[in-house]
């Protein structure tokens, strides 16, 4: 997340965290993603409206049709978790989402937030290291205490 990625780094980062909530993302990340999205809608929707009337590809069409409609359902969970970790990025809970339940103004109010530039306070949304009782080292004052108590 340190530099800002292109359209294959970011889309081959939405597939490989297709269900990761915690963490963030950066805005190159999420905006690059849309431009992805947006071209393969057009692409398909393009095709489909052009060959459906041409006989024989009509069934093309169809079938392309179906895989564009599989194309979404199956980008749906990946794209709710991108905008979680969006979220998270500018320091926002992913419960702001409920205010796209808001009829009219609630996705417009969700779209500006996901403007927001990164804050380095979203870093508390990073997932935390699991320490286990293998790694646990004691701090230097607790150290320091035990040996006072020793005395």
């Amino acid at each position: 997340m340190d530099q800002p990625a292109g359209l294959l780094t970011s889309t081959r980062r939405f597939f490989k965290h297709y269900a990761t909530f915690s963490g963030r993302s950066s805005r190159s990340d999420f905006w690059w993603v849309q431009l992805f999205m947006v071209l393969v809608s057009t692409a398909a929707i393009i095709f489909v409206s052009v060959t459906s009337d041409l006989g024989a590809l009509a069934i093309l069409s169809g079938l392309v049709g179906l895989g564009y409609f599989l194309f979404l359902a199956g980008t749906l969970l990946p794209s709710l978790a991108l905008v979680v970790r969006r979220l998270h990025d500018a320091n926002l809970s992913a419960g702001l989402l409920a205010l796209a339940l808001i009829p009219y103004v609630g996705a417009l109010i969700i779209f500006i937030l996901l403007l927001l530039p990164s804050s380095p306070r979203g870093v508390r949304f990073d997932r935390q290291q699991q320490l286990t009782h293998n790694t646990y080292q004691p701090s230097t004052a607790y150290r320091q205490g035990l040996q006072q108590r020793r005395r």
